[in-house]
Order: structure tokens, then C-alpha cells, then sequence
């Protein structure tokens, strides 16, 4: 106590001192304030713009972790866990049906969706990206419940565990579906030895392959070039025989600008920060990181459309 009132004595020193005091005060109070009133984490979000290093939780707030291998659901909210649901079942692997992955948001959700292409009633359903939902046991008009092994491409769950979903997610809910479940997966750049390669314009043509499984029936009779075929058979032109006229054919459905714009967001779900489609028929910005990248985004998720490209190479 003598010694800091000798040094308050010191009129050489005495305004520096306070003024020292002052900011570390400044310093104390703030720092007690942060750990008090923390900010507030808004609905989930994930680190824009730069990849996430991993040691840095990639996610704030409620976000949904899906291991299509270990088939479970986790609810998160930061770090924590609310819930793990366990998965009924997924799309078949390697079929043209087989549930995505990536990262998404969801948009919407319905109590009750009726699908058009399954002509079943799907309890609380929660839309990820194209027709792809995570909902509850899907049932046909008769009441009778479907019981197949394997879903058409979405995540199905119990009624009462898609009860507890549907009230967990909200608008803008990140959605993370990948192999192993990982918080990490589509946010760092890790990319495995690949000896298939893609060019731009392959590229872009396969991306509009994956929109037209991921948005359009497959199946249904179509008229391309005055025959009678389905989409699905379309993709042997595009992606073989380079056909670019399917890709305008495909966008007809909704219109270009959006088609493109689903491209777009597929993209980025999956991780190609440095890729954009600018029009159906060529224009692609992209890296050769972005395009290993995406080659192995086919092979782990796109098995379906991975044996076009190994014809390719």
C-alpha cells in the first residue's frame, strides 16, 4: 500500500499510472461482460468463406449430423448433442436412387408431404435439397405403411423419432449428410489420390446429370429428338456422347437461370468453393483442386454416375 502511494506521488509518472489503471479496468469489465452475456449464436451457421481448420467446431446453434454408415441422425446444437435417432432407411448405394450427400439447409417442411413419385404420404417431412426430405414412415392412401428395405433417396426415420425432428429443425437448419457423419465433412480439402480425371465441360455436364437425378422423375416416358425414352436414359447421351442438347432438355422442367442455379448450390453443398456454372453449355469457372474434388464426390456418393466417367478414362 506505501509502495503505490509513493508511486502516485511521482508527478513525473502520476498521469501515465492512471491512465494505465483506467484502460485495465476497461479491460477487466469487458472481459467479465463477454463471459457473462456470451453472443448470441444464431440459428446454425457455418463458417463462410474459408475452409474450417478442424480444430474449430465448423457449427453454432442446432445442425443435423447424418452418417449414412452408421446410419443415425444426430440433433447438435453446438457441440452438444440432443438426440441421436436412429435411420430406418436410406437409397439404395449405387443406384440412381441413392441418398446425397453433402451440406444443405432446410427450406421448408410439411406435416404432411404427399410424394409424386412415390405416390405415398410422407409424415413430417423435412425438405433437404431437390426431392430428397428426412421424414417419417411413408404410407400409401389405403393407410397401409411402405416397407422396403431401401428408400427412394431419402432419410427415413420412426414417426415418433420424425415427430421429434420436424419440431427440432427450422427454417435455415443446416443439414450434413455424409459417409461417416463427420461435423468436418464438405469444409476442408482433403482430397484423395484419383486416377479418373474430368474436364471443364465433363465437369459441367455431370453436375447437370446430378441435378436431373436429384430434381427430376426418372423414369416417366419423355420425347427427346421426336422418341420416346426417360431421363434416365438421356444420361447415357449427355455424359457418352456428350450431347448437350439433354442438359436444355433437362432445364425445360423449370428454366435455365434456376437449372444453373441448382447447379450452383449442389456445388457449393459439396464443398467446390472455387467452382460457379455460369450456362448450361459451357462458361465453368473451376481449379484442378475443385475438379479432384468433385471426382471424388462421384465416387463416394455418385457411384451411379462414377461408372460414366470410368468409361471416359
Amino acid at each position: 500500500m506505501v509502495y503505490f502511494t509513493n508511486l502516485l506521488s511521482m508527478t513525473k509518472y502520476k498521469g501515465h499510472i492512471l491512465i494505465g489503471l483506467f484502460f485495465g479496468l476497461v479491460i477487466v469489465i469487458s472481459s467479465g461482460l463477454y463471459f457473462l452475456f456470451p453472443k448470441k449464436a444464431y440459428n446454425a451457421t457455418r463458417v463462410q468463406n474459408n475452409l474450417v481448420q478442424k480444430d474449430e467446431y465448423p457449427y453454432l446453434g442446432k445442425h443435423i449430423l447424418i452418417s449414412l454408415d452408421n446410419m443415425t441422425l444426430l440433433l447438435k446444437n453446438g457441440t452438444t448433442t440432443e438426440k441421436i435417432v436412429k435411420i430406418v432407411s436410406i437409397g439404395k448405394p449405387g443406384k440412381y436412387y441413392e441418398t446425397i450427400g453433402g451440406i444443405y439447409e432446410n427450406d421448408y417442411k410439411e406435416e404432411m408431404h404427399f410424394s409424386s413419385i412415390g405416390h405415398v404420404f410422407m409424415p413430417y417431412s423435412v425438405h433437404v435439397f431437390g426431392n430428397f426430405f428426412i421424414h417419417g414412415i411413408p404410407f400409401y392412401e389405403s393407410g397401409e405403411k411402405v416397407s422396403s428395405e431401401y428408400s427412394g433417396g431419402c432419410i427415413r426415420i420412426n414417426d415418433d423419432d420424425s415427430k421429434y425432428v420436424f419440431d427440432f429443425i427450422e427454417k435455415g437448419t443446416p443439414i450434413i449428410i455424409s459417409s461417416d457423419g463427420s461435423p468436418y465433412a464438405f469444409t476442408t480439402k482433403e482430397i484423395l489420390s484419383s486416377e479418373n480425371k474430368i474436364s471443364d465441360n465433363d465437369m459441367r455436364r455431370f453436375m447437370v446429370a446430378i441435378i436431373s437425378l436429384e430434381f427430376l422423375k426418372q423414369d416417366n416416358t419423355v420425347f427427346y429428338n421426336n422418341a420416346s425414352t426417360t431421363n434416365r436414359t438421356l444420361l447415357n447421351n449427355l455424359l457418352i456422347g456428350k450431347d448437350d442438347g439433354v442438359a436444355q432438355f433437362y432445364a425445360k422442367n423449370y428454366n435455365e437461370e434456376l437449372f444453373v442455379k441448382f447447379m450452383n448450390e449442389k456445388a457449393q453443398s459439396i464443398g467446390l468453393k472455387d467452382t460457379e456454372f455460369y450456362t448450361l453449355l459451357g462458361d465453368t469457372k473451376t481449379n484442378d483442386e475443385d475438379k479432384a474434388l468433385f471426382v471424388n464426390y462421384l465416387k463416394e456418393y455418385k457411384d451411379y454416375l462414377f461408372v460414366y466417367l470410368s468409361k471416359q478414362n
